[in-house]
C-alpha cells in the first residue's frame, strides 16, 4: 500500500468517526457518542497521530458537557501546545477552550482563547462569529458578576417607597 492509500484511509475514517460521534453529540444521545469516544479510544495505540488529536478533542467535549471543566480545559491545553495540529482543529480547539473558561469563571483566558481562535486564517465566517459571541458572553459574565447589570428595583407601592426614602434620608445623616 501506497503512502497516499494510506492517507486517503485514514481521512475517511476520521470523516466517518466524526460525522457518527457529532450526529449522536448533536442529538444529545451522550450515551451512544460516549460509547463510540471510549471504542476509539481504546484503538488509540494504533491510530494516526491526527486521530488521536481529534479524539482529545472529542474527550475535552464529552468532559465540558460531563461539566468536568478541569479535565476539558486540559485536553484542551494538551491540543493547543501541539505543533502538529490541523488549522480546523487549533480553531475549534480554542473556541471550546474559550467556553470552558467562560463557564470555569477564568475570563482573561477564555478572552485570550477567542482570540487565539481569531487570530488563525483559517476561520471559517461562522467560528468567527462564535469568538465574538463567546467574548461578548465573557464581557456579559464579568457584567453580571460585579453587579454591572443591576437594576434597581423601583417601589410601586408609596408606602415602601417613603419607607425606603426615610431609610436613605437617615443613612445619609449617619
Amino acid at each position: 500500500m501506497t503512502r497516499s492509500t494510506v492517507d486517503a484511509r485514514v481521512d475517511r475514517a476520521l470523516l466517518k468517526f466524526r460525522a457518527a460521534f457529532e450526529e449522536a453529540f448533536n442529538a444529545h444521545r451522550m450515551a451512544e457518542a460516549e460509547a463510540l469516544l471510549v471504542a476509539a479510544e481504546e484503538q488509540v495505540n494504533i491510530l494516526a497521530p491526527r486521530i488521536r488529536s481529534w479524539l482529545l478533542y472529542y474527550r475535552g467535549k464529552m468532559n465540558f458537557t460531563n461539566l468536568k471543566l478541569d479535565q476539558a480545559q486540559n485536553n484542551y491545553q494538551l491540543l493547543i501546545e501541539q505543533s502538529d495540529v490541523e488549522p480546523e482543529l487549533q480553531v475549534l480547539t480554542a473556541l471550546n477552550l474559550g467556553d470552558a473558561q467562560v463557564e470555569a469563571s477564568s475570563w482573561a483566558a477564555a478572552i485570550q482563547s477567542y482570540q487565539q481562535a481569531l487570530a488563525n486564517p483559517k476561520i471559517t465566517s461562522s467560528q468567527i462569529a462564535d469568538a465574538h459571541l463567546g467574548i461578548a458572553d465573557v464581557y456579559n459574565e464579568i457584567a453580571i458578576n460585579s453587579g454591572g447589570w443591576l437594576i434597581p428595583k423601583v417601589e410601586k407601592n408609596a408606602f415602601l417607597l417613603v419607607l425606603r426614602l426615610f431609610f436613605e434620608w437617615f443613612l445619609r445623616l449617619l
